[in-house]
C-alpha cells in the first residue's frame, strides 16, 4: 500500500494522516509508504510520527515522548484496531498488543506481566491470566517511508486515476496479481503528473463518473481500497 506525501500543515495535516490511517487499517493493508515527493523532511518526519502514534494502542501512547511533530495529536481519530481495548478491565477473549516497558510487559491493565512484546489473548478474567497469540492477528500496517527511487522498482503496481478504466473489467487479472505477490495500490502525488512518471503500471478509475473535478488523496484512497476490497474477494 503506497500514498503521496500530502500537502498542508498542523491540523490539516494531523486530520490528512488520520483519515489515511482509518482508510488502510479498516481494509487491512499490510503497509503504508509515505513517498517523500516534496522533498520536506521535516513534514515528512511529522507524518511519520503521527502515522505511529495512531496506530498504537491508547495504553502505549503514554511511552512516546513529547516533541513538536505530536503536538497535535489530540486531533487523531482513535484507530481502534481489535487489539487497541480502552478499557483497563480485562474481558475474556479479548486481544491485546503488550510492549515491553524495561522488564514489564505493559497490556494497559492493572496487574502488569513479564514476558516478550507481542500480542496476548485474555484467557480469563477473574484470576486473571493471558497467553501469548502466536498465529497471525492483524496489528495495522507497516510504516515505512521512501524515495521515488524504490517505489520505480515494484512490482504489481496499481495506479489509481481519473483517466484509466474501469478496474470491475479487470477483476481476474488483478486477483491473479494479488494472489501470486500482493498489489502496491499507489495514488497522486497531489501536483498531479502520476501517470507520466509511471507508464508500466496498471490504471484504473476507482472513483467512476465522479461529481467533482479532483478527489483529495484521503478521499481517493477510501474509494479505491473499497473497490479492490470487493474485487479481491
Amino acid at each position: 500500500m503506497s500514498s503521496p506525501f500530502v500537502k498542508g500543515d498542523g491540523p490539516t495535516l494531523v486530520y490528512k494522516v488520520s483519515t489515511i490511517i482509518r482508510a488502510v487499517t479498516a481494509f487491512r493493508a499490510s503497509e503504508l509508504v509515505w513517498i517523500n515527493d516534496l522533498n520536506e523532511r521535516r513534514k515528512l518526519r511529522t507524518i511519520e510520527a503521527l502515522s505511529r502514534y495512531a496506530l498504537a494502542p491508547p495504553y502505549v501512547k503514554k511511552y512516546f515522548p513529547m516533541s513538536k511533530e505530536l503536538r497535535n495529536v489530540g486531533l487523531l481519530d482513535p484507530t481502534q484496531l481489535p487489539i487497541h481495548p480502552s478499557s483497563s478491565r480485562p474481558v475474556e477473549g479479548e486481544l491485546r498488543r503488550g510492549v515491553r516497558v524495561g522488564e514489564i510487559l505493559d497490556l494497559g491493565l492493572q496487574q502488569k506481566f513479564k514476558g516478550e512484546a507481542g500480542t496476548y489473548l485474555v484467557t480469563n478474567s477473574s484470576p486473571l491470566s493471558i497467553r501469548r497469540v502466536e498465529s497471525f492477528v492483524y496489528e495495522g500496517p507497516v510504516i515505512k517511508v521512501s524515495e521515488w527511487e524504490r517505489i520505480w522498482k515494484l512490482e504489481n503496481v496499481v495506479i489509481g486515476s481519473r483517466s484509466c478504466g474501469d478496474p470491475l473489467r479487470d477483476s481476474d487479472r488483478l486477483k491473479e496479481l494479488y494472489e501470486k505477490r500482493g498489489l502496491t495500490l499507489l495514488l497522486g502525488p497531489p501536483r498531479g503528473g502520476l501517470l507520466r512518471k509511471w507508464k508500466d503500471g496498471l490504471c484504473y478509475n476507482f472513483a467512476q463518473n465522479q461529481g467533482v473535478k479532483d478527489l483529495r488523496t484521503e478521499e481517493a484512497l477510501w474509494s479505491a481500497l473499497s473497490m479492490l476490497n470487493l474485487v479481491l474477494q
